[in-house]
């Protein structure tokens, strides 16, 4: 959970956020969250019920699943939470992967990269600590 003093409002202002994409997305649709957390991503597992394209490093292949596709989505998708894709390869990996909303926390490390994707779009939601970000399926 990174505990800082931020802490209880970085959880709540996730929470927020994953409460008001139930207002705005189906139940069908997929919110992508940074899989590359320790311990996952817990305010989505908790608060997001929605699914995912990867939950963790591993896509939920322990549970099942082909862990060679896991590797094919984790090269779209670790990119947008790196900092290394373009507004046009988020683009491109949300349609591919038929992800209708990216949640970015500043615990991400594109977060912190100014000229970044996360920087350059609107979010539809923001905060001090989460921008979430609508794609069209």
């Amino acid at each position: 959970l990174n505990p800082t003093a931020d802490t209880g409002r970085r959880l709540y202002e996730a929470r927020a956020a994953y409460e008001r994409l139930k207002t705005i997305l189906a139940a069908d649709a997929i919110v992508q969250q940074n899989p590359d957390t320790n311990p996952g991503d817990l305010p989505w597992a908790l608060y997001s019920e929605r699914r995912t394209v990867a939950d963790t490093l591993s896509c939920g292949t322990v549970l099942g699943g082909d862990p060679r596709e896991c590797t094919a989505v984790l090269r779209l998708i670790a990119p947008m939470f790196q900092g290394t894709a373009t507004p046009d390869e988020v683009d491109r990996a949300c349609r591919a992967l038929g992800i209708s909303a990216v949640v970015v926390k500043d615990t991400d490390p594109v977060w912190s990269i100014p000229g970044s994707w996360v920087w350059r779009r609107k979010p539809a939601i923001s905060g001090d600590h989460v921008r979430v970000f609508l794609f069209a399926r």
